[in-house]
């Protein structure tokens, strides 16, 4: 009998042990699930972002726009992000509600640009100069389809600057006008993606297998056709 109550007692301790550890940690998670994500896996303040053009007039749509998809496009780069956002007046053009990811990403450059390095006047950047964006293999064009900036750091905490523009960006636009931007960034990823079997370490050894292995079936082939034919010549 003290036996069982020894173990009762046991248990009974044991479980209270392991719910005091458990519903804490399960409470912490869900009051973290309630809470909004303020910053996106590369530590950019969504948050800031989204509430600075959500106060300022006319770029309700964007503010709308980034909160869904900013987080997924900068992912967990760590480089610093200019943005340019189109005015809500711009959205009325577009095709379809709301704009495709792969066109916000035309919008977004992986670099720290201030009005000074787009101003045509600035000698670090010219008319028809090359900005990379994230939407691979468009890089944006200095006067692109004559979009202008209209409203400049809307948002700047020092990584990240939001300017805003008038139009949308036409990604076309630099397709056609500009093709062999188009064309570098194709055969930079050929270059980057391709793999040269001779510069692997047992790439020369691979190579001499397969020579021999080619040579072997070509006399072997050789030797079945020449002894057919004296099969025959015998008969």
């Amino acid at each position: 009998m003290a036996n069982n109550k020894t173990t009762f007692l046991l248990l009974f301790f044991f479980f209270f042990l392991l719910s005091t550890i458990l519903l804490p940690a399960k409470a912490s998670q869900e009051d973290s699930n309630m809470q909004p994500t303020q910053y996106g896996s590369s530590g950019v303040n969504i948050s800031g972002i989204v509430s600075a053009l959500a106060h300022k007039a006319h770029y309700e749509f964007a503010s709308q726009t980034l909160e869904a998809t900013l987080s997924s496009l900068i992912g967990k780069k760590n480089s610093s992000f200019t943005i340019f956002c189109p005015k809500d007046s711009a959205y009325a053009s577009l095709r379809y509600a709301p704009p495709p990811p792969t066109l916000v990403a035309y919008h977004i450059t992986p670099n720290n640009l201030q009005r000074e390095d787009l101003e045509l006047r600035s000698d670090t950047l010219r008319m028809y100069s090359r900005i990379d964006t994230l939407l691979p293999g468009h890089p944006l064009v200095a006067q692109l389809n004559l979009v202008n900036i209209i409203d400049w750091n809307i948002y700047d905490d020092g990584r990240v600057i939001v300017h805003g523009i008038d139009g949308f960006f036409d990604p076309s636009v630099q397709a056609i006008l500009f093709p062999w931007l188009e064309h570098d960034e194709t055969i930079k990823r050929e270059e980057e993606g391709s793999f040269n079997i001779a510069h692997h370490p047992l790439g020369f050894l691979a190579i001499f297998v397969l020579c021999v292995f080619a040579v072997s079936e070509l006399f072997f082939w050789a030797y079945l056709c020449g002894y057919g034919r004296r099969e025959i010549t015998t008969k």
